[in-house]
């Protein structure tokens, strides 16, 4: 894993992992994710996640595919 924070409004970061799911590796492939933090203004902050590899048991060469995306906004004081 590795992160970088490039200013107060965008975060990047990238991984490389075994398993979605298993903490144990389950086949001979890994996977790459990676994830981007971006907050255009007080109070909206987007997180987009990507994930992409082999993850099925016994099972190198079925890749599977993952895009997340999660937006919060911060309630404002009244």
């Amino acid at each position: 894993m590795a992160e970088y924070t490039f200013s107060k409004a965008i975060t990047a970061g990238l991984y490389l992992v075994n398993g979605w799911d298993v903490s144990d590796d389950n086949n001979k492939g890994k996977t790459l994710g990676a994830r981007l933090a971006v907050t255009p203004f007080e109070p909206l902050t987007m997180n987009f996640g990507f994930m992409y590899g082999p993850e099925q048991s016994d099972n190198s060469s079925h890749d599977r595919f993952l895009f997340d995306w999660v937006e919060r906004l911060k309630p404002q004081n009244i």
